[in-house]
């Protein structure tokens, strides 16, 4: 099958970049997954913000996402994915079966009537592809309760991992333990109340273990007010 996934994030994402530079839980995914359905034999291309890494990596051919619309009309794409890219869903770009992956949460929409852009993401994710796939039930409740999907619309296909990463590491052991809590994601998303917790759960297990993978840089940020965040929180870690 001939499989392309479509991303417009800003940020500089490629197959390249991953090996060198810090990226989102969930375009880390659409890469490694991109990989792996290579590895079945698929055609897969994926169309990002890779300025300067166009090209072949892992056997997935990355190019600028502005060219799929051109792609779409000299290829028959049996799949279609679109990657926490909902206002991509509105070109119409030509594909047997189109997918929108979701990421977020739409909490600034929890609490409000549909409004304007609300509405225009519900018509989206109900007429402009065949399944919206989410990563968990509380997620995929979300999404019906706040933008009105039918629930045979909705895919749930949780996270997982690449156990390759596993394989192998020299320190296994501590990545087997079962008092070693990790935090990986990006430092605005409760760290500030994970930290202040912290002495209460270190009272109830006196040797429990915190490691901290955090940045804006996952997204890309890299300017004065989103380090200064960062320092903020990170000042709390001593």
């Amino acid at each position: 099958m001939k499989i392309a996934f479509l991303t417009t994030i800003s940020r500089k994402l490629s197959g390249k970049i991953i090996d060198s530079e810090p990226v989102g839980g969930t375009h880390s995914a659409m890469i490694n997954l991109a990989s792996e359905l290579a590895k079945s034999n698929h055609e897969v291309f994926v169309f990002s913000n890779c300025l300067g890494e166009e090209g072949i990596y892992s056997n997935v051919k990355y190019l600028m996402s502005n060219k799929i619309i051109r792609f779409s009309k000299e290829n028959d794409i049996d799949i279609l994915i679109c990657v926490a890219s909902e206002s991509a869903l509105k070109a119409n770009i030509k594909a047997k079966k189109t997918i929108l992956w979701l990421h977020n949460d739409y909490s600034p929409y929890w609490n409000h009537e549909l409004s304007d852009i609300a509405s225009q993401i519900s018509e989206y994710m109900t007429v402009k592809c065949d399944k919206v796939v989410t990563v968990s039930k509380w997620q995929s409740d979300i999404v019906k309760k706040t933008f009105l999907i039918p629930e045979n619309h909705i895919k749930i296909i949780a996270n997982g991992i690449n156990s390759e990463l596993f394989e192998d590491h020299e320190h296994e052991k501590i990545i087997r333990s079962e008092k070693r809590l990790i935090y990986t994601t990006s430092p605005d998303r409760g760290l500030d109340l994970l930290l202040k917790f912290f002495p209460e759960i270190r009272e109830k297990v006196p040797d429990v273990e915190l490691h901290i993978y955090s940045s804006f840089k996952t997204w890309g940020k890299n300017d004065s007010s989103y380090i200064e965040i960062e320092k903020e929180i990170f000042k709390n870690t001593d």
